[in-house]
């Protein structure tokens, strides 16, 4: 078995950008299958995620890389993955302090 060195950087920049892609829709998974469950469903929450993922990435490294994964391509789910995570961070954080001016200003008003 030959594994093939010589990829064209075209074709490894279009891997990555696939990888970071799969990672940010992988995020995105994760966090709507966190918000369903709190505690005593979680574990069946992550179970899924987990199952899933691996479907998710192992037929990415079996189509898209030919079989044949490189560390570009787990940088990009990584990367993909953590760009979510930030971004709907602080969207979170901008609603609580929404929220919480809007109580703020409620609570004065009432006084």
């Amino acid at each position: 078995m030959k594994i093939p060195i010589d990829v064209p950087m075209t074709e490894q920049c279009v891997q990555f950008l696939l990888a970071l892609l799969t990672g940010m829709a992988l995020g995105m998974l994760y966090v709507l299958l966190r918000s369903f469950g709190r505690r005593a469903a979680a574990f069946l929450w992550d179970l899924l995620f987990v199952i899933l993922s691996l479907t998710i990435g192992t037929t990415f490294f079996l189509t898209i890389c030919q079989g044949y994964p490189r560390a570009f391509h787990l940088l990009g789910f990584a990367l993909g993955a953590a760009w979510i995570f930030l971004l709907l961070g602080r969207v979170k954080r901008a609603r609580r302090t929404q929220r919480s001016k809007h109580e703020k200003e409620k609570i004065s008003s009432h006084t």
